[in-house]
Formats: structure tokens, C-alpha cells, sequence
């Protein structure tokens, strides 16, 4: 049995090299790009479903924005948030 889910966004870093999309309900992976391998663990930190989410132009950072309107921005290196 093959596991399905519905992708809601995804977006590539400006150098090609990082993939954000939102995964599986409530939850974003980062993945490396040119191997194929997730980047740190699945975050799940959203009470709704992420809807949008961007990486900033020098990539260190990206942002999540869910309907429940809680923005969030996280270090794109580890996968940690960044302070409010």
C-alpha cells in the first residue's frame, strides 16, 4: 500500500540546493535537493494546515504561514525557529 497525501505548497531555495513543502497535515520537511534526503526531522508546529511558505533570497531562513494565521520563521540550516 502506497501512503498519499495532498501537496498544498512547495518552494525551492534561489541557488537550487533546499526544498520546503508543506508534508503530510500541519508540518513542513526541508530537503536537499541534488540527494533526495530530508533535511533534520518533519516539524510539526501548526494547529491548521500550512498554506504558504517562503525561503528567503540568501536562504538562511524561510517562513511558514498556516490559516490559523501564525507565521513562524525558522533557520533554514537546522530547521529551528528563529525568535519572534
Amino acid at each position: 500500500m502506497t501512503a498519499t497525501w495532498v501537496l498544498r505548497c512547495l518552494v525551492v531555495s534561489a541557488n537550487e540546493r533546499l526544498i520546503v513543502f508543506e508534508h503530510k497535515y500541519r508540518s513542513f520537511q526541508q530537503w536537499e535537493s541534488k540527494s533526495g534526503e530530508p533535511v533534520g526531522i518533519e516539524i510539526k508546529v501548526h494547529d491548521r494546515v500550512v498554506s504558504c511558505i517562503a525561503i528567503g533570497k540568501d536562504g538562511s531562513t524561510f517562513a511558514t504561514g498556516p490559516r490559523d494565521k501564525a507565521l513562524r520563521l525558522w533557520n533554514a540550516k537546522h530547521g529551528d525557529p528563529k525568535a519572534h
